[in-house]
């Protein structure tokens, strides 16, 4: 960063009014000295006081949800270079998906990844979409981050665009776990090696979404920008509020060069709330995320080790001996025969020819392991332990418990250098991560009728094994267990249930007592305090307590019905869906009879960027004289309207204050409804004020160029969120089956489809690309052609074609549509495009379509195999020129077009491919020729070739 960028943070700093006096790091590894065998020991060292609440809370949705969704957010700008020159950042993010393939392989956990670099904006660096962590996709994460290590040329490092590309691909994730019926669990990590920067550029045209009318082509509006970023983040009600009321835990990471030398006290209150000198958002009353420092490898590998965990781990901290294992650097700890499994982190950043010396339960010696460049394995008796060294003096060793042999009983490890003496003050530190396999649970959730006014008893608590869900019997337990248990109410009251029981005998089942707790659903949160079996004194040896594990956490949703006689709202929470430049949204409020259902109120809790006021209402249902009414068995439904004061981008969320009584009248009772809503604005006033002044113009009768750019430049796929169900079918009998049966679609096969914030000219998807495109006749709107690479494309109630090849042509909003791709062995590949917030109804409709037209369009199709000549350009070219057809594969445009840039996409840009049957090749406007060799067709004129694309 330059003197510039120093100069601008600090008066963006004074006039934000931050007093960022710098950010708390990571907690301290707490040290702790563990005697050798032979001595009276003290207990191992237990998990300290929770530094990351952020993270627990995570991990403690995960236990019980089991389904979990995360971006990986990575800065690129360019100071990369000098924080980071050797890339750390890469093989910490490698190493991070490795603790989540672990965990997943583990558990069973369902832990699904988006990565995406930022810096000007938000990146996705897979355009395959979310991706299944596990042992099997790996590989192809890890080459997927492989791309980070020369991504870091960014101009910016722009926290607002980064995490509202997050929030949006989180979001539209919701929704399609929601649609299958599940509840995910959501996070952002995030780093960065420097505080928000917006750096001045030559493009005067060039806005940020949270600073429309700034023109960044000098300091003082690159200034600008920055103070409005902040303030957009971190308002009541802004981004970050917006990123937090989705239930999205975000954890920071703060790169730097040197100790301290960085301010990330923006950042930290962006994840946790609160910063020394500063805050961000509403304060928060539940963890909503935590922030870490880091000063190279060594802190990124220890820091993303924590969060590739679920519980929180035991940590050890002694100094390096020297030559050969001694009690000054011994780490201990117990296992019995509850644990599964072992993970080991070990660090010593001052000790060149670091060792380890391992030593389990009824080895008679420890075994060492030098420093490898490849993974190894120790074997200890029967036993094999698996070692990786990241660096030298960074150590990972992990070992599974055996079906027979040495387990249960003390474990010893030393950090040893056995090179020449350490550096002054060496200290090695170890993370221990024991996976017990046990959890807490509510054993008969299933089968809970909770409802608001009454007493709920049978309630059975008990411990599961996280990796299936069955049940453990207590008295198995060998050493101690206590419990916790703690109901939060949907109107925050806590009752404590249990506290500190003996969870190693049966529980007896307990109450609930809901008689003043209304409505909504609640949160009871276990706690599981495990400590392994202590080792009586035996032959001389004194007796070892067991080891404390980390506490596992579990946070289990609980539903309270209305009373009896009182209707049921079947919503989790009212989705106004997402639109683009639009100040009107429509959503309707689902509920179950018996009973009368009206709305009272909207309390708004955050409000898009841009947007001065939303109001929320109930269309007729504002009272219970205006009530909606259904019968016992019946369902009824209340119409609402979101009303924004303009446009704007951001989302508008809050809860809705909704009323209820019988069908025959009586007391009144409300509950909170939660609703959401988005917009995006995708142009600012510059951009469009030119549109209007050119299409104003064209309205005058000067050159339809002016008309007709007008229309390219508004022909845009628009940026709301985009799922597509990719899945091969076949056509046979007049039919359409998948996979031998009837065809239908699972809502977790949706997967995003990037699209560019403000509208996309190109998208890729099912193996073709989407290309907007106008053609001459400027009564005619925009629209979206699907260009197969030379594989035939179809969709709709007849076969077009462009060039002599099938192509799909779909509407600018290609949301709610249908293509598929038919190559010459008509074995199609349907894709089916729904907008975020589409209903099983939307997707039933579109799968009717498919049927009834799929099958005609691929018998028009025929025999003769398709030609060759991509429809559109090359899959790989940016396509979208003023002038572009939908000809062309590729390759440079002779005569007159030689000298211009290659790859489409410019003001004049043509088709740049000879016709495949023949004439001459595109020479730009007006020298266009009939595909078939003749004179190009009038505009209005209809061809079955249609050079313009019509």
């Amino acid at each position: 960063m330059g003197l510039s960028s120093i100069v601008r943070r600090f008066a963006v700093a004074l006039a934000c009014g931050a007093a960022a006096l710098g950010a708390a790091g990571a907690a301290p590894a707490a040290a702790t000295s563990v005697p050798a065998a032979g001595r009276a020991p003290a207990a191992p060292a237990a998990p300290a006081p929770s530094a990351a609440p952020g993270l627990e809370a995570f991990g403690a949705c995960l236990a019980a949800s089991r389904t979990g969704d995360i971006v990986v957010l990575v800065d690129e700008s360019g100071s990369l270079k000098q924080t980071d020159p050797g890339n750390a950042r890469v093989t910490a993010a490698k190493y991070l998906m490795e603790r989540f393939a672990d965990v997943a392989d583990r558990t069973k956990y369902d832990i699904q990844v988006r990565l995406a670099g930022f810096s000007v904006g938000f990146t996705p660096l897979d355009s395959a979409g979310w991706t299944a962590v596990n042992g099997t996709s790996l590989p192809a994460l890890e080459r997927t981050i492989d791309q980070l290590a020369s991504r870091n040329n960014g101009i910016d490092t722009d926290y607002w665009t980064a995490l509202a590309g997050a929030r949006r691909e989180l979001a539209t994730r919701r929704a399609v776990r929601e649609a299958a019926e599940a509840t995910p669990c959501q996070a952002v990590i995030m780093l960065t090696d420097g505080d928000l920067s917006i750096e001045p550029r030559r493009n005067a045209d060039e806005r940020k979404p949270y600073a429309p009318q700034t023109r960044l082509d000098s300091e003082a509006g690159a200034l600008a920008a920055m103070a409005a970023a902040r303030t957009s983040l971190c308002r009541a009600g802004g981004l970050a509020d917006q990123v937090r009321d989705q239930g999205v835990i975000t954890l920071a990471v703060g790169l730097e060069r040197t100790a301290g030398a960085q301010n990330f006290a923006l950042i930290q209150s962006v994840a946790t709330g609160t910063a020394p000198g500063t805050t961000c958002g509403r304060t928060p009353t539940e963890p909503v995320g935590d922030f870490y420092r880091a000063t190279g490898l060594a802190d990124l590998i220890g820091v993303f080790d924590r969060m590739g965990q679920t519980q929180p781990p035991l940590v050890q901290g002694t100094d390096v001996c020297v030559g050969s294992p001694s009690d000054i650097c011994l780490h201990s700890f117990v296992l019995d025969a509850s644990v599964r499994s072992v993970h080991i982190l070990g660090q010593s950043l001052k000790s060149p020819t670091l060792a380890v010396f391992v030593q389990p339960p009824d080895v008679p010696q420890p075994v060492k392991a030098g420093y490898s460049t490849s993974p190894g394995s120790l074997a200890a008796g029967p036993l094999r332990i698996a070692t990786r060294w990241i660096e030298p003096g960074q150590v990972t060793l992990d070992v599974t418990r055996p079906a027979s042999g040495p387990w249960s009983g003390q474990w010893r490890l030393w950090f040893v250098e056995t090179g020449n003496q350490p550096a002054s003050g060496a200290k090695a530190r170890s993370q221990i991560q024991i996976n017990s396999d046990l959890q807490p649970s509510v054993v008969n959730k299933k089968t809970l009728k909770l409802r608001s006014g009454e007493k709920v008893g049978g309630i059975q608590l008990g411990i599961t094994r996280a990796s299936d869900g069955s049940a453990v019997d207590p008295r198995e337990l060998l050493g101690t267990a206590r419990l916790d248990a703690t109901f939060t109410g949907p109107d925050g009251t806590e009752v404590a249930m249990l506290t500190n029981a003996d969870a190693t005998e049966p529980i007896p089942p307990q109450t609930l007592d809901l008689s003043s707790v209304p409505q909504g659903t609640g949160v009871l949160r276990l706690r599981l305090a495990v400590t392994t079996q202590s080792l009586p004194a035996v032959a001389g040896r004194p007796a070892v307590p067991g080891t404390a594990l980390g506490p596992a956490e579990l946070q289990v949703p609980l539903d309270i019905g209305p009373p009896a006689d009182y209707p049921t709202i079947t919503v989790k929470r009212v989705d106004f869906g997402s639109g683009e430049d639009v100040t009107t949204l429509r959503a309707a409020m689902t509920f179950d009879g018996p009973g009368c259902v009206w709305v009272d109120k909207a309390d708004v809790a955050t409000v898009p960027e841009g947007v001065r006021e939303v109001t929320v209402v109930a269309d007729a249902a504002t009272s219970a004289a205006g009530c909606v009414k259904a019968a016992e068995g019946a369902a009824g439904s209340v119409p609402l309207t979101m009303t924004l004061s303009e446009s704007g981008n951001g989302v508008a969320s809050g809860t809705l204050a909704v009323s209820m009584q019988p069908v025959d009248g009586g007391t009144v009772i409300t509950r909170q409804v939660e609703f959401t809503g988005e917009v995006t604005r995708p142009v600012n006033a510059v951009t469009r004020g030119v549109v209007f002044f050119l299409t104003l113009l064209a309205g005058l009768g000067l050159p339809l160029a002016a008309a007709q750019f007008a229309r390219w430049y508004g022909a845009k796929i628009p940026s709301a969120p985009l799922l597509a169900y990719v899945v091969p079918v076949r056509v046979d009998g007049g039919g359409v089956t998948r996979d031998g049966n009837p065809l239908a679609l699972d809502p977790q096969e949706g997967t995003s489809v990037p699209l560019t914030p403000g509208g996309a000219r190109e998208a890729a998807v099912g193996g073709a690309r989407l290309r907007t495109r106008v053609d001459l006749d400027i009564r005619r709107a925009g629209y979206t052609v699907v260009d197969g690479g030379g594989v035939a494309t179809v969709t709709g109630k007849e076969v077009t074609r462009t060039k002599g090849v099938p192509c799909a042509r779909l509407p600018l909003t290609v949301h709610n549509s249908w293509f598929a791709v038919v190559p010459v062995d008509r074995a199609p590949t349907l894709v089916v495009l729904t907008s975020a917030s589409a209903t099983d109804d939307t997707r039933r409709t579109l799968l009717d379509d498919v049927r009834a037209n799929l099958p005609r369009l691929v018998a028009e199709l025929g025999p003769a195999q398709p030609a060759t000549v991509s429809a559109g350009g090359s899959p790989g070219g940016s396509g979208g020129g003023f002038w572009s057809s939908d000809a062309g594969a590729g390759g440079q445009v002779p005569g007159p077009a030689q000298g211009r840039p290659s790859g489409g996409g410019g003001f004049w840009d043509g088709p740049s491919s000879p016709d495949p049957r023949g004439g001459s090749p595109s020479t730009g406007y007006g020298q266009n020729p009939d595909p078939a060799g003749g004179q190009a067709p009038p505009p209005g004129g209809q061809a079955d070739d249609d050079w313009w694309g019509r």
